[in-house]
């Protein structure tokens, strides 16, 4: 069926005439107190504070664990599982650098926002540390009305396990091998990744940030809170000539020793 040309000039006047006018100042700031407020409960278990937080009609969406709706259901996974087990407990946090917000109007004003990025959860039982188990990424949908602010829909996805420390086959490398690893490694992004030894491991420094590696083989190595891999090539002698950088499985990065 042919559409009337007019129809569709009217659809298109239509779109085109939406107001994206920005939302009053301080709006996300207020989400960021709420998403605060709302993990920290999470972490405590304070499922009384969760309930007053969540929307009626709470809709939650788990890649392994299905969907949950009302926050009746809710309260009940959240007794079961997260609180449920005192020699298990259970803490999410954001991981910094991924975390949006994004501002949802209708009218010309303010009636909700999306926040979404990745977090992680880590694990301890009385009397151990905590480790981190598994990271994922996340979509929420807050609602505000009547001046407050409701957690309304929420997805967690992409789950994926965290190498630990129990799981890296750590071995003891001779301080000299270090050595020879030592020194900086230019990217192909020109950005400059420094290595120093520092006891059975390496550390790097690279963009501001400082990362931990632990050797897993002859010249290979492993974050403990990430699943990331380096790989070092090296000269007759074992000198450091370059390194690539894998996260879960995938190349992220590759460089050469400055210089050489």
């Amino acid at each position: 069926m042919k559409i009337p040309i007019f129809a569709l000039v009217l659809a298109g006047t239509v779109v085109t005439s939406l107001s994206y006018a920005a939302p009053k100042p301080g709006w996300e700031q207020e989400v960021r107190s709420f998403d605060d407020a709302y993990w920290a409960a999470y972490n405590k278990c304070d499922i009384k504070v969760l309930n007053t937080m969540n929307a009626d009609d709470l809709e939650f969406y788990h890649d392994a664990g299905g969907a949950m709706r009302g926050k009746a259901k809710f309260d009940e996974a959240m007794k079961k599982n997260i609180c449920g087990n005192p020699s298990n407990k259970v803490r999410r946090e954001a991981i910094a650098g991924t975390v949006q917000i994004f501002p949802m109007m209708a009218n010309g004003e303010l009636y909700g926002a999306v926040i979404e990025g990745n977090h992680r959860f880590l694990n301890s039982a009385p009397g151990k540390p905590e480790v981190a188990t598994e990271r994922a990424r996340f979509t929420t949908l807050l609602i505000l009305k009547d001046g407050e602010w409701k957690l309304a829909r929420a997805l967690s996805y992409a789950h994926a396990p965290i190498q630990t420390e129990a799981k890296l086959a750590e071995v003891n490398a001779v301080p000299r091998s270090l050595d020879l690893l030592a020194g900086q490694y230019t990217a192909k992004d020109k950005t400059v990744l420094t290595v120093k030894p520092e006891g059975n491991h390496l550390m790097v420094t690279a963009g501001g940030s400082v990362f931990e590696l632990y050797p897993t083989g002859q010249n290979n190595f492993a974050m403990k809170s990430r699943e990331i891999k380096v790989s070092f090539t090296v000269d007759a002698n074992g000198k450091g000539q370059g390194l690539v950088v894998k996260e879960r499985g995938a190349v992220v990065a590759e460089a050469s020793a400055s210089g050489g």
